[in-house]
């Protein structure tokens, strides 16, 4: 394999892909970054057993081959250079040059590298990286870090016609995000909290368009850059778990008001109604009445009355029957 790329490019490639690596693990394959180059594209690819990601970067391409370093010490070098580097693997290891700079890398011998999953061109569904790297943000939150609960600490992706929908939930909140696309397919996946926010990170660096591929294990999203043509997949389990019932929730705040139309009110009124909430009483009350919404900080009985009461009534346009729902405060 001998090669040359610019440095900016490998650079943004390998700072994401060090993100699902773990140089501290006595798993090679884990610490490790997989290089394939031919017809001018090297192709850097880490895996965690859970995540796959893979980056596409244009290079002039000299001697196709394949090889595989550590990525930790491969980052570092190539962060601390800048201009061309030239890259020229030569029996167990793997020479890196870039202008007066010289390295090498022994290469690791750890046999096959875990294939990556391509992506079903037939499960399709297009958005944009910054609709999804924002839905996946906001509806996190609602997710528990408790790698007990599969339920409480994933998010729920449901793909119906003509809208994605990101649903996140515990025993205090509920988050539900929907970002619009053209198109008639449906699915659902569920994903842990940790894949989706790693998928944010990546998503908030990228600008133009995404695809998301589903098939029966994995959810997969791709992009391209038209900047430097640039092409990541980045790929995630599916958890294997009863689906919740997300849609039948949804379904009744959609029939209980126009929820879209309170969204900014809600978010106004949610943050005054927050400033007087103490540890001791955390939680907040939102209730829908006709053609009103009132938010107030929850009463506990036997709480310290510290920082007094907030209220607030907002004006709505709501239709269904009266409801009242309970939001933690610290979301």
């Amino acid at each position: 394999m001998q090669l040359e790329v610019e440095q900016p490019v490998l650079k943004d490639a390998l700072t994401a892909l060090k993100r699902i690596t773990d140089s501290r693990s006595p798993n090679t394959i884990v610490s490790s970054v997989h290089l394939y180059a031919q017809d001018d594209r090297l192709y850097l690819t880490a895996v965690n057993f859970v995540v796959e990601m893979r980056f596409s970067i244009p290079a002039k391409v000299t001697a196709p081959g394949v090889t595989i370093v550590p990525a930790e010490q491969m980052s570092k070098w190539v962060d601390a250079v800048s201009g061309k580097i030239s890259l020229d693997l030569k029996e167990t290891r793997l020479n890196m040059r870039c202008g007066s700079s010289r390295s090498y890398l022994n290469i690791i011998q750890i046999g096959q590298f875990p294939p990556v999953s391509f992506p079903d061109e037939q499960s399709l569904v297009s958005t944009t990286c910054g609709a999804l790297s924002s839905a996946i943000n906001q509806v996190k939150i609602a997710a528990y870090d408790n790698e007990n609960n599969v339920i409480a600490n994933s998010i729920y992706v449901d793909v119906i016609p003509n809208s994605i929908v990101l649903v996140a939930n515990n025993s205090t909140c509920m988050a539900i995000k929907e970002i619009p696309y053209e198109g008639e397919l449906t699915g659902h996946v569920l994903i842990n909290k940790k894949s989706a926010t790693q998928l944010e990170r990546l998503l908030s660096s990228r600008q133009g368009n995404c695809d998301l591929y589903l098939s029966d294990s994995r959810l997969t999203v791709k992009t391209i850059s038209e900047f430097n043509s640039t092409e990541v997949w980045f790929s995630c389990l599916i958890l294997n778990s009863p689906y919740p019932n997300f849609r039948k929730i949804m379904t009744v705040f959609d029939n209980a008001c126009h929820f879209k139309l309170v969204t900014d009110d809600l978010r106004n009124s949610i943050n005054q109604a927050i400033i007087f909430v103490v540890e001791e009483q955390p939680g907040i009350i939102v209730d829908f009445e006709k053609d009103m919404m009132t938010v107030k900080n929850v009463e506990v009985a036997g709480a310290q009355k510290v920082g007094g009461v907030a209220s607030q009534i907002d004006v709505i346009d709501f239709t269904g029957e009266e409801i009242s729902s309970k939001y933690n405060a610290l979301y």
